[in-house]
């Protein structure tokens, strides 16, 4: 496969005199049958000086599904194919959140994924499998030689916060409600434990529709007094 490197002018013919902020973003999710795929920084010039962020004033992580990969931010209204187009990650909450309370942010989510079963009711397509590794849904030789799917080191990134927004795909790819509630359960305890330290607040997120509230009570309930009695942990629903 040839790989071919491409120089990105980001911005040019600034006043010298002046800090200014420059995001560099990918707006599209990985895709776990695209091998091909890459954006990879190899290096950076300027003719300017860098210096150090500002602390932020508070540190998320964010883990979902399709809402949290920001699909249907794009394209035309009420297109809802399953396409790289639709995805945006800069008109979605979670960049929205972090930007209005000065946060720096870490995603987590892949679209029709779920914290037990895909949509489908694929056991092996959910999050909290892959939660541990460097974007351990990719495939492809070459993305584990880039370290895809090596452990991700906790140390580098502690949350204050962890939104959690996952369960609508379950819902449709599995009846089997203690079998969620069960994987509801050790999700949390698995973010906790790579996290022992910092989290003081883990946001839940609940269903509106009628069907969803009736499945998603019982081990949303669960969750909360796991929570509360096992981890001392403030809980928030979204």
């Amino acid at each position: 496969m040839n790989v071919r490197a491409t120089e990105i002018c980001l911005f040019r013919n600034m006043e010298g005199d002046k800090v200014r902020n420059v995001k560099f973003l990918r707006d599209t999710p990985a895709f776990p049958t695209d091998e091909k795929t890459l954006l990879q920084v190899l290096s950076v010039e300027t003719d300017g000086e860098f210096f150090p962020l500002e602390e932020p004033k508070l540190r998320m992580e964010v883990i979902g599904d399709s809402i949290t990969s920001g699909e249907g931010c794009s394209g035309a209204e009420r297109e809802m194919t399953w396409n790289s187009f639709c995805f945006n990650a800069v008109d979605h909450y979670a960049y929205m959140a972090a930007k209005e309370l000065g946060a720096v942010y870490h995603c987590i989510s892949q679209s029709g994924w779920g914290v037990f079963c895909s949509w489908e009711g694929n056991e092996q397509q959910a999050i909290p499998l892959y939660y541990e590794q460097v974007c351990g849904l990719l495939n492809g030789e070459r993305n584990k030689e880039l370290g895809a799917l090596e452990k991700w080191d906790f140390q580098k990134f502690q949350p204050d916060v962890v939104v959690v927004n996952l369960g609508t795909n379950d819902g449709s790819g599995t009846r089997d409600m203690e079998k969620v509630e069960k994987a509801v359960i050790d999700f949390l305890r698995k973010i906790r434990a790579c996290n022992p330290e910092s989290i003081r607040d883990i946001c839940l997120t609940k269903r509106q529709r009628r069907y969803w509230q009736k499945k998603s009570g019982r081990f949303l309930a669960a969750a909360r007094m796991f929570l509360l009695n096992e981890q001392k942990i403030m809980v928030n629903y979204l």
